[in-house]
């Protein structure tokens, strides 16, 4: 609902935090048991890549809101609106859900995936590690806020 954090939306940012945290390099983290893997850890590894539990974390928490949050479900008030048509994010005329989604997976891939040397770049001192969670944690509670 516009304007609300539910407790999906708590839930899944608190989550969201931890991963964000611990994929820009800010939050090293205790090993979770039973199984003894940190959140940083690589659960598979390809061609110099490494898809950590930290980021699937993070995609799975922007699905979980952006699907929790799309729709009201029939309930009075606007619902979120993401546009996916190229040509109205280009002119500038989509909605702001539409953009603020974006740019928060936009850094989660980006720190992800490190593509082209982000996360090593965000890793390489701690300010920017911090630069980088906090703004993916603005993006996903506006994100859900505007949901």
């Amino acid at each position: 609902m516009l304007g609300k954090i539910d407790f999906v939306d708590a839930l899944m940012g608190a989550l969201f935090t931890l991963a964000s945290a611990s994929q820009t390099g800010i939050y090293a983290g205790a090993r979770l048991q039973p199984g003894n893997f940190a959140l940083g850890d690589p659960i598979y590894t390809a061609g110099g890549t490494a898809i950590t539990l930290a980021f699937v974390f993070s995609i799975t928490t922007i699905a979980v809101a952006y699907g929790t949050n799309r729709l009201d479900d029939g309930k009075k008030g606007p619902d979120m609106s993401v546009n996916t048509d190229i040509g109205d994010i280009v002119k500038g005329a989509a909605s702001y859900e539409t953009y603020i989604a974006g740019a928060t997976l936009a850094l989660v891939i980006l720190s992800g995936f490190n593509v082209l040397g982000f996360n090593g770049f965000v890793n390489s001192h701690w300010v920017y590690g911090y630069i980088v969670t906090g703004t993916q944690m603005g993006g996903y509670y506006v994100f859900s806020w505007m949901g």
